[in-house]
């Protein structure tokens, strides 16, 4: 079993490195994304789940931070985005 998970995570982390090799700015950007998306997700499942045993003003203090979460997830899809609309040669006619 423990054969199993060392290979599963090894060819992961081989993947992982192979296509930061290959393509680094696609590949940073991608992950920045799921973590930042991740961290979000659990920041709504504590402000939920766990909310009734967080002191109000602690739980209020988590609502800017989630927003900023995915604000900045957000913000990975915007960015490269207008970087590409911004390096693409213009027509000229």
């Amino acid at each position: 079993m423990w054969i199993v998970l060392g290979v599963l995570a090894l060819g992961t982390l081989l993947g992982f490195l192979v296509r930061l090799a290959t393509h680094p700015v696609r590949t940073l950007v991608r992950t920045v994304r799921v973590l930042l998306f991740l961290l979000g997700i659990a920041m709504v499942a504590v402000y939920f789940l766990l909310g009734s045993d967080v002191p109000d003003e602690s739980r209020r203090e988590l609502i800017p931070l989630i927003a900023a979460v995915f604000g900045a997830w957000l913000l990975t899809f915007v960015i490269p985005a207008v970087l590409a609309l911004l390096a693409r040669p213009l027509a000229r006619e």
